[in-house]
């Protein structure tokens, strides 16, 4: 565990310093509330024991911990006199403190609710751990790990309603591996799955970062390209072609070249059907002219 000790006594950071070294802890000093957040980022402490009367108070150092991207999850324990009523207890902790603990320090009181605190900090860490990936279950194709079909269609959506309000321009792309089938009956649906993993990769490779890719199922993918005309979604399908046949793909049943066809549609107001409609017949006439090109509605 580490600890640090934020209060203006030497002596009982001395103190505490001492009795939660020897009980097997990293411990670090602090006298003011800078120096508190300081130590805290320098050495990712799990518990940070801070005087109720630090600085100004410690209420807005534990607002600023918890608000803090890099620090949130910092389990704070105040250490509070006698003058601390029971209001202030209530109001630390509903600030988000994690316990109280009074001074004079008892060695074992300081040892056992500090090793609790920190035990508190595992376990949100391992909930944040479980809730992202939650996350990635509900919201991310496993195999390629682009968006699933729900969660593309949904923020595709939700750009669709601010291209409207605000007048924006919006384009996607309709992606299909050329000749799937054959390379899953030829090499296996082991290569087939490694085959449409590596154009997953390759395909995030050529997006700017405010685009979004997902998974439509099988080995169609759509691409959403936000803020961009037929102009600038013609040049995004042709890098994205690029990529993705450049080089054959390294699978398990051997090297295996790859290409894709592509529809490409411009929002002109219709919705989100109709807008997928116009994408797929382009990809319709993309593989019925050939393949391994784009065509746009």
């Amino acid at each position: 565990m580490i600890a640090v000790v934020a209060h203006p006594s030497p002596q009982l950071r001395e103190h505490a310093l001492k009795t939660l070294e020897s009980a097997g802890c990293e411990v670090h000093e602090a006298a003011d509330s800078e120096e508190a957040v300081s130590a805290c980022r320098r050495v990712g402490a799990d518990v940070l024991l801070a005087d109720h009367h630090l600085g100004e108070g410690v209420l807005p150092l534990v607002d600023r911990i918890k608000r803090d991207p890099e620090l949130f999850r910092t389990a704070i324990v105040v250490l509070a006199g006698d003058d601390i009523t029971s209001a202030g207890v209530l109001e630390a902790l509903d600030r988000g403190a994690d316990d109280v603990l009074r001074t004079p320090l008892h060695d074992g009181d300081l040892v056992g609710r500090s090793f609790a605190a920190a035990r508190t900090k595992a376990l949100v860490e391992e909930l944040t751990r479980q809730n992202d990936r939650l996350e990635e279950l509900v919201f991310f194709d496993e195999l390629t790990g682009l968006r699933n079909r729900r969660a593309v269609l949904h923020e595709l959506e939700m750009l669709l309603a601010g291209a409207r309000r605000h007048g924006h321009r919006l384009s996607v792309l309709m992606l299909d591996i050329d000749r799937f089938k054959p390379i899953n009956d030829e090499h296996g649906h082991r290569a087939g799955d490694e085959v449409l993993r590596a154009v997953g990769q390759r395909l995030v490779g050529r997006m700017r970062r405010e685009d979004l890719a997902g998974r439509l199922g099988g080995d169609e993918l759509l691409v959403v390209l936000p803020d961009t005309d037929a102009a600038g979604a013609r040049i995004a399908a042709n890098s994205i072609r690029e990529a993705i046949s450049e080089r054959p793909v390294r699978s398990s049943a051997g090297p295996i070249n790859v290409s894709v066809s592509i529809g490409i549609a411009q929002w002109q107001d219709e919705d989100l059907a109709r807008l997928l409609e116009e994408a797929d017949r382009a990809l319709y006439a993309a593989k019925a002219g050939g393949r391994d090109r784009s065509v746009t509605a």
